[in-house]
């Protein structure tokens, strides 16, 4: 990377002296066109400086991959971490009023209200521990990262920049898997969130097609590809398509890896990576579209397609590299979160999960793959919020109908089916990664529209209740090992596409419907086999069950507990103190 910015900043400076240049009318014209030719060529002779060091480089790199080979034992895949869920929901009583509600029904609880905070996990009529309280682990790392912000496309001219190898790395740790534990309380003074209005949705623009021309002289074709409803088309070397076969062991791929740095590879990065910052795609996304172009360049070969993607992958910036044993040929990358449901190994102390293998099943045993590093710093794949924003196709109608305090409640929604079928390439990880991702932005829109006339005029806790009913009780309950034969947590979108759901993706979509359309701070609760939701309303009643977390309360809003109003937990977690908190930034 030192090498890429190093170059970089000398074709800049270049750059800018011929604009200098051009604007200066006081020159005569022949010596205007003297000075701007010099400058020409200079920009000319840095690039082709770069290209040779680039050169070099990846010869290092291919001599390095002829002998640094190492055997890694592969690591069992890590099973999802909810546990065994309940084959059918418990259906709550219907409460009675209660004479100790704070604000009064059909009014909007006053902000000066605020929550007593002697409380940890309370069932009415128990008494609170006298103990200073003790916040819930949460299987996060303390010193984890900032969220990212989000990704705003940018104009071409932003990141064109000749040369360029790839983006610089991003800090952050790499999280290995990890054991829940016990955490010290963090002191944060508790808040009164006001109730806002539903969001407004802006409508997405149509699709486009992203396409960039090569340098002029590159001998090139046209791929074009459809990415999950966005239609993309790059530049590519034609050499790619007729590679000769690989042999799986140090010699055959250092031998790839020489062709590969040998051909016209730039123009296709640059294309990519323009395509990448107009979606907005996240690293998950990106890689992805890596894997779409090398299924679409050969199409009958899994193995080169496994290779290609290695190598875009590394002169993408990310930290990917090939094992193989005598059966197999796999694609290792490393990824700061922790991943459920494949194998992986560790190389220097990092985790590099088979994210593309075909069958993760056959992948235990003993793998070799390549000890050390590439010359230029890579960074780990950074998968916390799945983009959903870059389809604007067709979207797929679903009615919905529900009972509300006796009310017969009938919405219509919308969806993005290829958001859907971008989310559920996935890999599985957890699950902040689905509380935190917004649905498409017609699902927004949808959600908004449908919903949001009905919560006008309502309190906190109204709005709540009206939100769970609507979760409760407009989808069919099934476990994922009933639907699918194994462990899936759903984003929101998904909710909206599959015919049943379970209890996390119940919490997901809750948790964000709450957090979109009444502006009121929530968290996921993780009980063994269970997970359900708290929200921090800004008055509580004395019969509520709450838990407190980083000194703020919360209330049990369980949208898997059926006829459940806010403040109920199902009688199996009453009382009971969760595993850990999922939080959302």
């Amino acid at each position: 990377m030192a090498l890429t910015s190093r170059w970089i900043g000398r074709i800049v400076g270049a750059c800018v002296t011929a604009a200098c240049l051009v604007s200066r009318p006081a020159l005569a014209d022949d010596e205007f066109e003297k000075f701007k030719r010099a400058a020409e060529e200079g920009v000319a002779d840095i690039q082709q400086e770069f290209r040779s060091a680039v050169a070099a480089q990846d010869r290092e790199f291919a001599d390095h991959l002829r002998t640094q080979w190492a055997e890694f034992e592969a690591f069992a895949a890590r099973k999802p971490e909810i546990g065994p869920k309940p084959r059918a929901l418990p259906v709550a009583p219907r409460r009675a009023p209660s004479p100790s509600v704070i604000p009064r029904s059909g009014s909007k609880p006053s902000a000066a209200v605020q929550p007593r905070s002697d409380l940890i996990v309370k069932a009415p009529g128990v008494a609170a521990p006298p103990t200073k309280a003790v916040e819930v682990p949460s299987q996060r790392s303390v010193d984890r990262p900032p969220a990212p912000a989000p990704v705003v496309p940018v104009p071409e001219r932003e990141f064109a920049v000749p040369g360029r190898i790839s983006e610089a790395p991003r800090a952050g740790p790499v999280i290995p898997p990890v054991t829940p534990e016990a955490r010290p309380d963090v002191a944060v003074a508790p808040a009164a969130p006001p109730v806002p209005a539903a969001r407004p949705v802006p409508a997405p623009a149509a699709p486009r097609t992203l396409e960039r021309t090569p340098p002029t002289g590159v001998a090139s074709q046209t791929l074009s590809i459809d990415f999950f409803g966005a239609p993309v088309k790059v530049v590519i070397d034609p050499a790619w398509r007729t590679l000769p076969p690989v042999q799986t062991n140090p010699d055959g791929l250092a031998d790839f890896w020489d062709r590969m740095s040998g051909t016209r590879f730039q123009p296709t990065l640059d294309a990519i990576e323009a395509s990448r910052r107009a979606m907005a795609l996240d690293d998950w996304g990106h890689a992805l579209l890596w894997q779409e172009v090398t299924k679409a360049l050969r199409p009958t070969a899994p193995r080169e397609q496994l290779l290609l993607q290695w190598f875009f992958l590394v002169k993408s910036g990310f930290d990917a590299r090939p094992g193989y044993s005598a059966q197999r040929l796999l694609l290792l990358v490393n990824v700061q979160q922790s991943v459920y449901g494949v194998s992986y190994i560790k190389v220097d102390g990092k985790p590099y999960y088979e994210l593309f293998g075909v069958d993760p099943a056959t992948a235990a045993g003993r793998y070799a793959a390549y000890s050390g590093r590439y010359p230029t710093a890579l960074r780990a794949m950074d998968i916390r919020v799945a983009a959903t924003g870059f389809v604007a196709g067709t979207v797929t109608r679903r009615a919905l109908e529900f009972d509300n305090r006796g009310k017969r409640v009938r919405v219509d929604l919308a969806y993005e089916r290829p958001v859907t079928r971008y989310l559920d390439r996935f890999p599985q990880l957890d699950f902040e990664l689905y509380f935190a991702t917004p649905p498409s932005p017609a699902a927004r829109r949808s959600l908004a529209e449908a919903l949001g006339p009905h919560l006008k005029g309502l309190s906190q806790e109204e709005g709540v209740d009206f939100l769970l009913a609507f979760v409760q009780k407009a989808f069919e309950y099934k476990t994922d090992k009933d639907q699918f034969g194994r462990e899936k947590y759903f984003f929101v979108e998904e909710v909206l596409h599959f015919p049943y759901s379970d209890c996390e993706d119940r919490s997901a979509i809750f948790s964000w419907l709450v957090r979109e359309l009444l502006g009121i701070d929530t968290v996921g609760l993780h009980y063994p086999g269970h997970m359900t939701t708290a929200v921090a309303l800004s008055a509580v009643r004395a019969d509520w069950q709450t838990v407190e977390w980083r000194n703020k309360r919360y209330v049990i809003a369980d949208p898997t507990y059926i006829n459940a109003s806010v403040g109920m937990a199902m009688p199996s977690y009453r009382g009971q103190k969760p595993l850990r908190v999922v939080e959302l930034y």
